[in-house]
């Protein structure tokens, strides 16, 4: 409808947008934001299950948004849990989970509707790579709600460019 969706995160010292009446250390990353900019309104939206920061939030095509991974609290890159938005309905659900918990990851909506996770940073049980990385490869099926792991990355990596390439292909840059 026009409107930015904004999820979780966490306010930074000397932003220049803040919510009424909080202060970073009083800010809940579950919280949910529109954008409107025609107006330059903000507006407050649903609340996410989860508090959030360094996640992910993917546009679906049907308009729905799919919030997956990150960490909460201390920033530790812990959730699995996969949320949906549901903007018709104005609605948060808990939409199945990652088989590795992740942050900084990479995504992309391949044109056959499936979601594919790549990379990022994980929890120390969950890593397969220096500096807390990982290489793992996972795909999202909306119609199921589940994830599988598909393959690894060469070299694991977090904050990769993930670009859908023929009906069920990605092409992966970049990253650290």
């Amino acid at each position: 409808d026009g409107r930015l969706f904004i999820s979780g995160g966490k306010p930074r010292e000397g932003s220049r947008w803040r919510v009424p009446g909080d202060t970073v250390e009083t800010f809940r990353s579950n919280r949910t934001f529109f954008f409107d900019p025609a107006t330059g309104d903000y507006s407050k939206g649903p609340n996410l299950l989860q508090q959030r920061v360094n996640h992910t939030s993917t546009l679906l095509e049907d308009g729905r948004v799919l919030i997956t991974g990150g960490g909460w609290p201390l920033f530790a890159p812990n959730i699995r849990e996969v949320e949906i938005f549901d903007p018709k309905k104005n609605t948060v659900c808990l939409a199945g989970a990652l088989n590795k918990p992740r942050e900084n990851h990479g995504v992309a909506s391949l044109h056959n509707g499936k979601i594919l996770l790549v990379g990022g940073r994980t929890a120390d049980d969950f890593s397969d790579a220096d500096e807390n990385l990982t290489s793992t490869v996972e795909l999202y099926d909306l119609n199921t709600l589940t994830c599988t792991v598909v393959g690894q990355l060469h070299q694991a990596r977090q904050s990769p460019e993930v670009f859908p390439v023929g009906a069920s292909g990605a092409l992966v840059l970049g990253g650290s």
